[in-house]
């Protein structure tokens, strides 16, 4: 996916580049993250537009967890 490729090397820096699993754990949140728009923009779209766009994103990145190391 060209976002996440784009991404993967920018937020793998972030997370520190001595971290064995770095690309891994990037990679995994941003397709987390985009998953999760994706989600909350097919159910606003389903909606008809009637719903907050910005509270189903909300609702839907609640849902994800992330174990801190």
């Amino acid at each position: 996916m060209a976002w996440t490729d784009a991404l993967v090397p920018a937020l793998a820096s972030r997370i520190g580049p001595e971290a064995p699993d770095a690309g891994l754990r990037a990679h995994t949140m941003i397709n987390t993250a985009l998953g999760c728009f994706d989600v909350a923009l097919v159910r606003w779209s389903e909606a008809g537009a009637d719903l907050s766009l910005a509270g189903l994103v909300d609702d839907v990145f609640g849902f994800v967890r992330i174990p801190h190391a």
